[in-house]
């Protein structure tokens, strides 16, 4: 059984260590970038997100969103040297009712890897020990809206900022071992008047240490302050530029910067770039595409995006592929 136990503990090293480069943190699916458009974007999503996707960067971004709309992506790629994948879906739609006027929306996440083996480990009857597996689900609530929409607060400059509150349950099973938590997010992001800038700001992933088999760890609070802008390039062109600054309390200062061209509205061209102030911490640049299609009252977006780490614990160039479907109702 003790052989089992290091097989395990091993696993959960390799995982929070080599594969996501927080060794000092639980639920590595916190610090899992989602969203196709995000990602490609570099994660500068602070204050550029505007969809369902920004519940992971601002919550407050899901006060953008003008009707109910469904996401889903799926991503497949080598970590390290882990086959990783995982499966994202969220639900998004506006709420008005007589005491509550904003932006709801629910999300489910599953990160998993395929089982690993330890040929050292053996059972109680002395037979070779079962792989060892690792999953985490994730399971969010949202709520965004306008300032302006609360009575109690009358001042000019409330009807330019949007406010997002998330609270969310991660779950994670390392072998036969199991933690669980509670997470909460909050954001905003706020409109210059008279310009087309945006500036975000939000506080993700604050809440207790999880415990999984003797270690407990804390969760990877972060800090993101980030900045948007837009310009029209001629009258079938928009361009959309964006910036972050990201502090993981426990470790290193990242920046990221996105850019997103906008095609007749109906076709997006994305680029960006991620970097860390750690020479160590991998950086990322990414690319990605996507195309709307109106089908009588439905939109359907269609998106892809691919990632590669500059560098990594292993010293390798690796790569991500994502894949996305929305519906817009």
């Amino acid at each position: 059984m003790g052989k089992i136990i290091k097989a395990v503990i091993a696993l959960q090293f390799i995982l929070a260590s080599a594969i996501f480069g927080a060794g000092t943190t639980a639920m590595d699916i916190l610090t899992s970038d989602t969203g196709i458009r995000a990602i490609a974007m570099g994660g500068a999503y602070t204050a550029a997100g505007n969809d369902p996707e920004a519940i992971d960067y601002n919550p407050a971004g899901l006060a953008r969103v003008k009707s109910a709309e469904a996401q889903a992506f799926y991503d497949r790629g080598m970590t390290g040297m882990i086959d990783l994948e995982m499966f994202n879906g969220i639900y998004s739609q506006p709420v008005e009712t007589q005491f509550l006027e904003g932006y709801f929306a629910i999300q489910g996440i599953y990160l998993g890897v395929p089982g690993v083996m330890n040929p050292d480990a053996v059972d109680d009857s002395g037979n070779s020990a079962p792989a060892a597996a690792f999953n985490e689900t994730f399971i969010k609530a949202t709520y965004a809206f306008n300032l302006a929409k609360m009575d109690w607060i009358s001042a000019d400059f409330v009807k330019n900022l949007n406010l997002g509150v998330s609270i969310g349950m991660a779950m994670e099973q390392i072998g036969p071992y199991n933690g669980s938590t509670v997470e909460f997010d909050a954001g905003g992001q706020y409109f210059v008047p008279d310009t087309k800038i945006v500036l975000g700001a939000s506080v993700m992933n604050a809440g207790l240490n999880v415990k999984v088999i003797n270690d407990s760890s804390p969760l990877p609070l972060t800090f993101r302050l980030g900045a948007a802008d837009s310009f029209v390039v001629d009258k079938n062109n928009d361009l959309l530029v964006s910036a972050d600054v990201i502090q993981d309390v426990y470790d290193y200062t990242r920046f990221a910067f996105g850019a997103e061209d906008s095609i007749m509205k109906k076709f997006f061209l994305r680029a960006g770039y991620n970097t860390s102030l750690d020479t160590r911490n991998a950086s990322y640049v990414s690319a990605g595409c996507g195309v709307i299609l109106d089908f009588m009252q439905y939109s359907v977006s269609i998106d892809y995006t691919y990632r590669m780490e500059l560098f990594d614990a292993f010293t390798d160039f690796l790569s991500d592929n994502y894949f996305g479907l929305g519906v817009r109702f």
